[in-house]
């Protein structure tokens, strides 16, 4: 044994550089992995208080400096889309805010056209996904939910 490790001594020294070098690598590898898992964790928390501050605005109509003008509420509902993992929860709290602003604030078409054109929007990104999963686009209030629902759509669900 002791001649054949003499003989192969570059072999095994080679063989060992490798396997060194694979532990390293799978050992910085999963540290980069939970590193990144960490940030995207983070992301996605900022993300979510993001997404409740803005819904929390849009349907009070006032946020930490006060009551919103016109503009800055049409802002915030335009933003709403562009979160798009909750495309559901916003098609329904849109139509909702939409059913209740109509019968409240009729001096505020502006309001009602931008969930319009919020909820076309989503309407036609997930034009598959209101069809194979409707429940998730229905809306939020049983009694809202069957009146709206009963009125037919005026947009088309694929754009």
């Amino acid at each position: 044994m002791g001649d054949w490790l003499i003989e192969h001594l570059g072999d095994v020294a080679a063989l060992v550089t490798v396997v060194a070098f694979l532990i390293s690598f799978a050992t910085l590898s999963f540290s980069a992995y939970r590193y990144v898992a960490g940030l995207r964790q983070a992301q996605e928390k900022t993300r979510f208080t993001t997404y409740h501050r803005l819904l929390r605005i849009v349907s009070t109509g006032h946020d930490e400096q006060g009551l919103l003008k016109l503009v800055s509420q049409i802002a915030y509902i335009h933003e709403l889309t562009n979160f798009r993992k909750y495309d559901p929860v916003t098609y329904r709290v849109l139509r909702h805010l939409r059913q209740e602003w109509i019968q409240k604030e009729q001096d505020k078409p502006a309001l009602a056209k931008e969930i319009d054109r919020a909820l076309n929007k989503i309407a036609r990104r997930r034009w598959l996904a209101r069809i194979v999963t409707p429940d998730e686009y229905s809306d939020v209030s049983a009694k809202q939910g069957a009146a709206a629902d009963r009125q037919p759509d005026s947009r088309p669900a694929n754009g």
